[in-house]
């Protein structure tokens, strides 16, 4: 039973020496620390490369998706040219008549057009040398869309008259010169097209969705098309036929299928929102357009949110792969443009580094466990060595030699502590022989203590009542600033009651000094215009007399006149007076120029009762323009005499105006310095309200000085009574 105890104790004591298990702790460390690494190197290698695969996925779907977008507006611009070009016109005026008006001549058409076996061959027959209406015609338009053709790589280019059969195309493969309403295309979408496309507007534009194409080998292919308008300078435009390029899967694997950059197992290819793919794969073994079909999440995902998505997915071969989806938008059709690489490739490098990080983890374990064993070696015999020291050192044993040289720090302040153990026992030993004359030395320094205590003592008495009795002077300092300060606060508020009253008033005059100024000011104003205005009147008043004397001259000579008049009439009226006397003589024969003696006479009586007449309204003209300049003598003598007031008046206002001027400027100068006054003494008032504050303060300050030296005089008394009982 011993022997078992002893053999358990060996071992576990040899676990628990530092010579085994540093070791196994490096190691371990070690590993721990390697295995961490790698598996988060690992970890972030996989993730980084992950994400940087899914960004060159990102980047070559976008660049495909741009160039496929710059292809398709491409076909809606040439469908806009072959619209608006005089060639459509000829198609479907020349063209078309050759077809419809020459039915004798479609076997010949169809002979010579479609002799060759291939669309690029078929596509170089202009018609030139042939006989027929319909190769002349097409002579001179076939370029025009050719050109577009094979520049571009359609299918082929279909020109439709207005009831829907291929009068042009291009390749004329086998549906040339068919009606979309014959029985080989009425159920297809070319048909559907058409008559979608007679109901729409001009200028607009429509498409078909992919779907196999019997006249293109049953490839895949879509129709985009545009209704042709034409009109002339008498009619209005009107439908007349309908333009349509077919775009086979062909036309699209050459813009996405492209693997460059790809790696292996890297492709891009079109789908459909229900994960139908319409394109053909270029890593596919067989064509794929319209065959396959996936269920990628990040398909479903673009089609929910209509959004760039990406992920991991399982290929039809079960392979897993990563995937990024983005949306493209065609007319009202929206696609998938889908560009995917396997896990195992884009992961390839990943896998790489971590078999070598495997092999770097293994050779970092072996030089790990070297190197442990080494530093445990070197770290537990200096240990042993400090064991035995520190075992002589507890025996009291300080005779032994502990000056032995380590090379690792720790150890070296280790032994270094150990000397300084020695050395403190030593001391030890030493310090209690002198610790008897050390007790002799410290009684005489409690003596001299006592005796500075009791020194200090009486100088901190005399002291602190000399703080008291300053403290008490300073308060009752504070107390009558205070009151002095109470006193001419209520002073200074007298004061500055007084000075405010005194700036209203004097404000208030000289408000009424200017009201004064400008009544005075429009005073002046009204006597100078007064003047103006007496000054006119005497002007006029002059005028008007020299009108009256021009009247009365005018009524002197009509007076001359008048009595020029009269002279004439007493002459008439004698005149006919002997006019009378001699009919009178001539009997019978003068009866009649007695009548005219009469009226002449009668007449001239008239005028010589009108020349009075007006002989008395010249005198009453006379007499009346007399008293008119006499009165209007007066009224310029008055309006003179007016006159001279105004001035008189007009010169007084000036001189009070410039007296009550030099008053208001007075005023204000007086409402100025009051104004000054009022704010002065409200700087006295708040200087006072300082100094009172100040007091308070000085007395509040004397009392706290008195509660704190009676705290002095407490604390040195207690701090006394202390260390007199230690």
């Amino acid at each position: 039973m011993d022997k078992q105890q002893n053999i358990k104790t060996k071992k576990q004591s040899r676990f628990t020496k530092i010579a085994t298990f540093l070791p196994i702790i490096m190691i371990s460390m070690t590993f721990m620390a390697s295995g961490a690494t790698g598996i988060i190197g690992y970890l972030n290698g996989q993730t980084g490369l992950e994400k940087a695969t899914v960004g060159e996925l990102n980047t070559l779907a976008a660049s495909r998706a741009d160039i496929l977008n710059l292809k398709l507006n491409t076909v809606k611009n040439d469908l806009s040219t072959m619209v608006s070009g005089s060639a459509i016109k000829i198609v479907l005026n020349e063209l078309n008549s050759a077809i419809v008006n020459m039915e004798v001549d479609i076997p010949a058409v169809l002979s010579y057009f479609q002799g060759a076996e291939t669309a690029s061959e078929r596509a170089t027959f202009d018609g030139t040398g042939e006989k027929t209406m319909y190769a002349y015609g097409h002579t001179g338009v076939h370029k025009s869309f050719s050109t577009s053709w094979a520049a571009s790589g359609y299918g082929d280019v279909y020109v439709l008259n207005k009831d829907g059969r291929i009068i042009y195309s291009v390749a004329k493969s086998k549906d040339f010169l068919l009606d979309v309403n014959g029985d080989e295309l009425k159920d297809g979408d070319l048909a559907q097209l058409f008559a979608k496309a007679k109901d729409l507007p001009e200028g607009t534009q429509i498409s078909s969705s992919f779907k196999p194409y019997k006249f293109a080998g049953d490839k895949p292919v879509l129709f985009v098309a545009q209704p042709v308008w034409i009109g002339s300078f008498i009619d209005d435009p009107a439908f007349s036929g309908v333009i349509v390029i077919r775009l086979d899967v062909d036309f699209f694997d050459n813009i996405v299928s492209k693997t460059e950059g790809l790696g292996e197992t890297g492709q891009v290819f079109i789908a459909d929102v229900n994960g139908q793919v319409l394109t053909n794969m270029p890593r596919a073994s067989a064509p794929t357009a319209l065959v396959a079909n996936l269920q990628y999440d990040a398909i479903t995902e673009v089609a929910e949110q209509k959004l760039i998505t990406d992920g991991v997915a399982v290929n039809s071969d079960g392979v897993d792969m990563l995937v990024t989806a983005r949306p493209f938008t065609f007319f009202d059709m929206t696609w998938v443009i889908v560009a995917e690489r396997s896990m195992d490739e884009a992961m390839s490098a990943v896998h790489e580094m971590r078999n070598g990080m495997l092999i770097g983890g293994l050779i970092v374990l072996l030089v790990a466990a070297a190197i442990a064993i080494m530093v445990s070696r070197s770290i537990t015999k200096p240990l042993s060595r400090l064991t035995t020291d520190m075992r002589a050192l507890s025996k009291g044993e300080t005779d032994e030699d502990m000056s032995a040289k380590y090379w690792i720090n720790e150890l070296r302040t280790m032994a270094n502590s150990l000397l300084v153990f020695k050395d403190n026992a030593i001391a030890r030993v030493q310090a209690e022989a002198e610790k008897a004359k050390l007790n002799e030395a410290e009684l005489m320094k409690a003596q001299y203590i006592s005796d500075l205590i009791e020194g200090f003592q009486n100088s901190s008495t005399d002291n602190i009542g000399n703080v008291k009795q300053a403290s008490d002077r300073l308060e009752g300092v504070s107390k009558d600033l205070n009151v002095s300060a109470t006193e001419m606060q209520n002073q200074s508020r007298l004061v500055i009651g007084n000075v405010e009253d005194t700036s209203n008033n004097v404000t208030s005059a000289a408000t009424a000094t200017e009201e004064m100024v400008a009544s005075i000011s429009e005073i002046a104003q009204q006597a100078s215009l007064s003047t103006d205005i007496a000054e006119e009147a005497r002007t006029k008043t002059s005028e008007t007399v020299e009108v009256i004397n021009t009247l009365s001259s005018s009524a002197k000579h009509i007076e001359q006149v008048v009595k020029l008049i009269e002279e004439i009439a007493e002459q008439t009226n004698l005149l006919a007076l002997n006019a009378t006397i001699e009919a009178a003589r001539a009997g019978d024969a003068g009866k009649g120029f007695a009548v005219v003696a009469n009226e002449v006479k009668s007449l001239a009586n008239q005028t010589a009762k009108a020349t009075d007449e007006i002989a008395e309204r010249v005198s009453a003209i006379q007499e009346d323009s007399q008293k008119a300049t006499r009165a209007i003598v007066e009224v310029e003598n008055i309006i003179g005499k007016l006159s001279d007031s105004s001035l008189g008046v007009a010169s007084a206002v000036e001189e009070q105006s410039a007296v009550i001027n030099e008053i208001s400027s007075n005023v204000a100068n007086a409402s100025g310095l009051s104004t000054k006054s009022a704010d002065s003494m409200n700087v006295v008032g708040a200087s006072i309200d300082d100094t009172k504050n100040v007091s308070n303060d000085v007395y509040g300050l004397a009392n706290d000085l008195k509660g704190q030296v009676a705290s002095l005089e407490t604390d040195i008394s207690d701090f006394l009574k202390g260390v007199k009982s230690a």
